[in-house]
């Protein structure tokens, strides 16, 4: 299952800073782009004197954060591989799907 278990709202009000910010756009500059082309440019001006946080929160605000990459390794440096496990959604506790565990060699490792 990917994402929060059925039932979660939180999905419904991820958005809600981002519509209200885009009513105040758009009340504002007459529309939502030319709003943010206008709040880009106050951005890139004080990001000009060196706070390029401000650069970093306006894109995270817009585009999203980027996907973080996670490397795990052993205390020999070897990369680690991590599995996951597939449950019927309507599986009980002690009865999972009949996937078996078996460890995954990471390319040029000898699985080991």
């Amino acid at each position: 299952m990917a994402g929060a278990p059925f039932g979660n709202k939180n999905a419904a009000n991820a958005k809600r800073f981002q519509k209200a910010m885009e009513k105040v756009l758009a009340r504002k500059y007459g529309d939502v782009d030319a709003g943010y082309e206008a709040i880009a440019k106050i951005y890139i001006e004080i990001a000009e004197g060196k706070d390029a946080n401000l650069i970093k929160d306006f894109a995270d605000r817009v585009d999203g954060k980027p996907r973080q990459q996670i490397e795990a390794v052993d205390d020999e440096g070897r990369t680690l591989a991590i599995g996951l496990v597939a449950y019927r959604p309507a599986a009980e506790a002690d009865n999972p799907l009949p996937i078996p565990a078996a460890p995954v060699s990471t390319p040029g490792s000898s699985g080991s």
